[in-house]
């Protein structure tokens, strides 16, 4: 085995372990998160074991996304409004 294999064995169990501290530690807010940007954000930081808050303005967008990232909370917002 060859210390480039060990170096990578050291990388790989570093991020397992970080995943599973992260997993129990964070919840991330992703202020529209139903689509574009927002939504790969969501996607990436669910899968490294965060739990997920999307926030949007369309209900239909939110559900949609909820589906795609496989389990997040959901909350309409509109930060464009004063009310």
């Amino acid at each position: 085995i060859s210390s480039s294999q060990v170096f990578q064995k050291e990388i790989s169990s570093s991020q397992n372990n970080h995943r599973e501290k992260m997993a129990h530690t964070l919840k991330t807010v992703v202020i529209g998160g139903s689509s574009g940007m927002g939504l790969a954000i969501a996607k990436m930081l669910h899968s490294l074991g965060h739990e997920i808050i999307i926030a949007s303005r369309s209900k239909d967008k939110l559900e949609k996304a909820k589906k795609i990232i496989g389990k997040a909370d959901s909350y309409v917002l509109d930060l464009t409004s004063e009310k």
